[in-house]
C-alpha cells in the first residue's frame, strides 16, 4: 500500500514537472525593464544596406531625436529623425532625407542595447532591422 502511494505521488510529482514546462517560448515575453535611455549610436543591417541612428530620448521619455544616415554602396543618404514616438519597449520614428520618400521604423526594445523593428517606406517594404547600440 505504502509502495502504491510512491509510485502514485511520483508520477503525480513527474505530471506537474512536465505541465509547469509547457508553453515556454509559446507567447509573448515581458518585455525588457527599461534601465537606460535611448541615448546613443545605433547601427544595424537594412537589406544590403546598413542604417545608422544617432539618437536622444526626451527627459520624459516619451520621444527620441537625432540624425544618421542610410548606406547603399554607392549612395549615402543624410537622415533626420523627422518624428517619433516612445513607449518603452516600442519605437517609431519617421526618419527624412530630402528628395526621397520618408522611412517608417516601428520596432521594440528588447535589451538596454537592441531594438528590432521593421521599415517601410522609400523602397523597403516590412524590411526587418536589428539595431544595436555602439560603444
Amino acid at each position: 500500500m505504502a509502495r502504491a502511494f510512491s509510485r502514485r505521488a511520483f508520477l503525480s510529482f513527474a505530471i506537474c514537472l512536465v505541465l509547469a514546462g509547457c508553453g515556454s517560448g509559446d507567447g509573448p515575453t515581458e518585455p525588457a525593464a527599461k534601465t537606460s535611455k535611448l541615448d546613443g549610436e545605433w547601427r544595424g543591417k537594412l537589406d544590403n544596406a546598413t542604417l545608422y541612428l544617432r539618437l536622444t530620448e526626451n527627459a520624459a521619455g516619451t520621444f527620441v531625436v537625432g540624425n544618421g544616415n542610410l548606406s547603399v554602396v554607392p549612395t549615402f543618404l543624410d537622415l533626420r529623425v523627422a518624428s517619433s514616438s516612445y513607449t518603452h519597449p516600442d519605437l517609431s520614428m519617421v526618419l527624412s532625407s530630402p528628395g526621397y520618400e520618408p522611412l517608417n521604423f516601428t520596432g521594440q526594445r528588447v535589451s538596454d542595447d537592441v531594438i528590432k523593428g521593421k521599415v517601410n517606406g522609400s523602397g523597403y517594404r516590412d524590411a526587418s532591422v536589428t539595431l544595436t547600440r555602439e560603444e
